[in-house]
């Protein structure tokens, strides 16, 4: 268990980890929590994210953690917390899920 001072409004779990997302709020900014579920080699981290930037969806993948905000950017984190990649999506996201290697996202298009 753990004790933070962010108000996280979403989490997923995976086999890897469990991943926290909270929105930005005034001048607090978004935040972005993995606990890992690994016994052999635990990892734990935190991101946080630009101001204008809220947490709308995330998962846990094998090898990756997804994070879809409010500014429809989709940030792919390694299990150990390093941005892999970032991806401006066409429209607001809706949801995401994965499993194993693999991930998905909704997303509504904009016009």
């Amino acid at each position: 268990m753990f004790k933070h001072l962010a108000h996280f409004v979403i989490a997923s779990a995976g086999t890897n980890g469990i991943v926290f997302g909270s929105k930005s709020f005034g001048k607090i900014p978004g935040f972005v929590h993995f606990y890992s579920l690994n016994d052999i080699l635990p990892r734990t981290w935190d991101i946080i994210l630009p101001l204008s930037e809220s947490v709308q969806v995330n998962c846990v993948c094998d090898q990756f953690v997804i994070v879809g905000t409010s500014t429809n950017i989709l940030r792919i984190f390694s299990i150990g917390g390093v941005e892999e990649a970032s991806i401006l999506i066409p429209g607001k996201l809706i949801t995401s899920c994965s499993h194993g290697v693999f991930f998905a996202i909704v997303f509504k298009k904009s016009f």
